[in-house]
Formats: structure tokens, C-alpha cells, sequence
């Protein structure tokens, strides 16, 4: 008997088989676009924030500022007292001034002006000048020293003598010093910026040995 083929019926045939596949989610296409512009964003931010500070950075470290001035010794070279016809003290002041340049410049300084001053009232001034030309070239973030002298004469006209003679003999002398250095600030000592810096300190000084006991700076 011969086999007979069958074929099955129209309606035996499943629904599913007969539904078209359903389009691509649109979502699916945009979302690592998205992903890609957010890291972007990101990455922009992060270059211009890595850029703002280093410009910071190099502005702080290239802006000029006025270097630091410290006394780091003072002392009397001379004293000499007279009682006839009345007390004087004659005295010989050398000040060294330490000068700290704190910039990535050189300076050039001009000028040193140093005030000494006892219990408040004025002894005397030294200057020192260039001539407008720079005495001192103090290389960049390094550190000089210069000194200054000067001469009192007859300290008893300003009442403080026997003062004085009773601190020497203390051997604790309280002075009062005002240095002021200025010049310019630059890469070439003959161009850059004009300076000044200025400071005042109050100084105990031991007499018997030439240090400074106790100092106050402002």
C-alpha cells in the first residue's frame, strides 16, 4: 500500500509563526549615544579643571612678592662713656640684615635704610645706595646678608644716658631697628618691577657676647 503524504491543515498552524518580528527599540539605539556624549562631558570638565589649575599654580608661583627681611645680627662695636661735665654715651651699631628672596626672580637691591632706635626714641640712621645701580643681586630663592653701621654721638642730650649705661652694665640692651631695602625685581637686575620691604623689630640685645637674646618682628 502506497504511503500517502500529508500535509497539515492551514488552520493547524500556530499564530506565532505567522507574526512578523517586531521592529528594533528605538531606546536601544540612542542610549550609547548618550553614554558616549556623557563621557565627553565629562572629560572636557576634568581637562578644564586640570587646566585651571595649573595656570593657578604657575600664576602663584611666577607672581612676584617682596622678599623677607630678618635681623640676625646686631651689634656694638664701641661704646664709649663720658661723665665730664655730664653723662654721654657715644656707641658703634652694626646691624646685618639676612634677605630671603622667596620668587623664582632675581633681585637687585638698591638701596638699605636701617633706623635704630632706644626705648622709643630715635638714635640715628645709615643709608646705603647704588646709585641706581644694584649694590646686591640676590639670585632667585636664595638668601644674602648686608650689614650697616652707625656712629652715636652724645645720647645723654636725649635723657636716656644713664639709662643706657644701666642696661650696658646689665649687659641687656632693648633696641628698636627699622630696615627698609629696595630695588627691582626681575629676571635681569636692570629691568622688572620696583620694591620695597620694609621691617620693624624689637631686638634684646646681650652686650656681653653680641647675640640676640629675644626679637619680635612685624
Amino acid at each position: 500500500m502506497a504511503a500517502v503524504a500529508e500535509f497539515p491543515d492551514d488552520n493547524s498552524v500556530h499564530p506565532l509563526l505567522l507574526r512578523p518580528s517586531p521592529p528594533p527599540d528605538q531606546n536601544d539605539a540612542v542610549q550609547p549615544s548618550r553614554r558616549l556624549a556623557t563621557t565627553t562631558s565629562i572629560t572636557v570638565a576634568a581637562v578644564a579643571c586640570l587646566s585651571l589649575l595649573l595656570a593657578s599654580l604657575t600664576a602663584y608661583a611666577f607672581w612676584p612678592s617682596d622678599p623677607m627681611l630678618t635681623i640676625v645680627r646686631l651689634r656694638l662695636t664701641k661704646v664709649k662713656i663720658h661723665t665730664v661735665p655730664f653723662p654721654i654715651v657715644d656707641i658703634t651699631v652694626r646691624v646685618m640684615v639676612e634677605v630671603r628672596n622667596v620668587d623664582v626672580y632675581s633681585v637687585g637691591l638698591t638701596r638699605l635704610d636701617v633706623v635704630v632706635s632706644y626705648r622709643g626714641k630715635r638714635l640715628g640712621e645709615v643709608t646705603a645706595a647704588g646709585e641706581g645701580r644694584p649694590a646686591v643681586v640676590v639670585g632667585a630663592l636664595t638668601t644674602s646678608y648686608l650689614e650697616a653701621e652707625m656712629e652715636v654721638n652724645g645720647i645723654g642730650v636725649l635723657s636716656d644716658g644713664l639709662l643706657l649705661m644701666r642696661d650696658l652694665k646689665r649687659g641687656k640692651v632693648p633696641f628698636g631697628t627699622v630696615a627698609e631695602v629696595g630695588g627691582r625685581l626681575g629676571f635681569l637686575s636692570s629691568f622688572g618691577f620696583p620694591f620695597k620691604a620694609k621691617m620693624s623689630c624689637e631686638v634684646l640685645l646681650n652686650t656681653h657676647n653680641g647675640t640676640i637674646v629675644r626679637q619680635s618682628c612685624n
